[in-house]
């Protein structure tokens, strides 16, 4: 924290949120080259969170990062590279996937978080079956 004349300026990096999207939608990549965006959108495809810090100020073993990926209710890791049909026979049809499955973010440990934004970074699958099986 920094203190100029009689007004606080507070560093919020603390409370940073890392957001990550597939290559092609990022508004930039970090320095692993990993695809990023500034802010939460729908694009958003998995996101790493700060944790707060513990309200016991002795307990300092709290320290790192809660990470998050886009899933369905059965806890199926999203896949934005899937292309859909309009025929609602098909299992992946464009209205099954989209009109009727809510995604939401499910929370990973770092290695399945790790896989799967190496899947959004290099698009090959082989990185999203690895994160599947490690959440099942």
């Amino acid at each position: 924290m920094k203190v100029n004349s009689s007004e606080f300026i507070i560093d919020h990096s603390s409370s940073e949120t890392k957001y990550y999207t597939k290559k092609g939608y990022e508004t930039f990549s970090d320095d692993n080259g990993n695809p990023r965006l500034d802010k939460d959108c729908d694009k958003v495809y998995a996101k790493a969170t700060k944790d707060k810090p513990s309200k016991n100020f002795t307990d300092k073993s709290r320290v790192g990062f809660s990470y998050y990926i886009k899933s369905t209710p059965e806890k199926t890791l999203y896949n934005p590279l899937e292309t859909y049909t309009i025929d609602p026979k098909v299992k992946k049809s464009f209205v099954n996937k989209i009109c009727k499955v809510e995604l939401k973010f499910l929370e990973v440990s770092e290695s399945v978080f790790n896989m799967y934004v190496n899947f959004l970074k290099t698009e090959n699958t082989k990185w999203l079956t690895k994160a599947q099986r490690e959440i099942k």
